[in-house]
């Protein structure tokens, strides 16, 4: 049998619930300077992200509304009345400030930690004199499976593929349009699917993340076959653009 249970905080203290964003069962009701917090399982609040919260008061809810504060017996007060909202509907999610074409959301920032999921690298940002040079003594085999774009105004290389070379530079794993640093992951439990909602993505878009939360666009046409021959133009001068120069950002 479950009991319900609530918490009060202050509202300056809200963004701290975002880690409770995506359980079940929990809502809201802004209270002045405080925040409620409620939900239907008193198990909730032994768990270490309720556990952890900078809470003004924790209460046991009675069937009738009352408020028994954990570990006594008495109620001190009734639960307040006011349009309960679910937490998920109330915290929505606020995309971070993008490096470039960025789309922003409404609250919450997505942010990135480290992470103990191994995923392959698949993407590398490196410098064209390191691509030049790889290029020199790189066989077909190696160079087929890639692609590569240039971003002009970052002054580096993006090549994309597996397997990726021995380059020095900063390497990414890329699933549904969205590259986040090898090592780390997005601190709020989303998958790369639902960032790309989140910063609203299209399909012929490449939101790259970097460790700070910041990100950048890159257009998948941007990407085009890293031959030798484009590889090793990559970063020079040129008085005339081929096609494949022209093709890269």
């Amino acid at each position: 049998m479950t009991t319900a249970w609530a918490l009060r905080i202050s509202t300056q203290h809200a963004a701290l619930l975002g880690p409770l964003r995506c359980k079940e069962g929990l809502s809201v009701l802004a209270d002045g300077p405080s925040l409620w917090l409620r939900g239907e399982d008193h198990a909730a609040l032994d768990t270490l992200a309720v556990r952890r919260l900078p809470t003004e008061g924790r209460y046991t809810v009675r069937a009738d509304g009352g408020l028994i504060p954990v570990d006594h017996a008495l109620p001190v007060g009734v639960v307040p009345e006011g349009a309960w909202v679910g937490l998920s509907q109330w915290m929505q999610l606020k995309a971070p400030k993008a490096q470039f074409a960025g789309q922003t959301g409404q609250r919450i920032a997505l942010s990135l930690v480290r992470s103990a999921d191994e995923r392959r690298a698949n993407l590398l940002l490196t410098t064209y004199r390191a691509v030049r040079q790889w290029a020199e003594g790189a066989s077909q085999l190696r160079l087929s499976p890639l692609s590569v774009a240039v971003d002009r105004e970052q002054q580096c290389v993006a090549l994309r593929g597996e397997p990726l070379p021995p380059l020095p530079g900063d390497r990414y794993a890329v699933e549904a349009g969205v590259a986040v640093p090898a090592g780390f992951g997005f601190a709020l439990p989303l998958t790369c699917t639902e960032v790309a909602g989140v910063v609203g993505l299209k399909p012929e878009q490449l939101a790259v993340f970097g460790p700070d939360g910041g990100w950048s666009l890159l257009p998948e046409d941007c990407f085009v076959a890293a031959t030798r021959a484009t590889l090793r133009q990559i970063g020079r001068p040129t008085r005339g653009v081929s096609p494949e120069k022209d093709a890269l950002c």
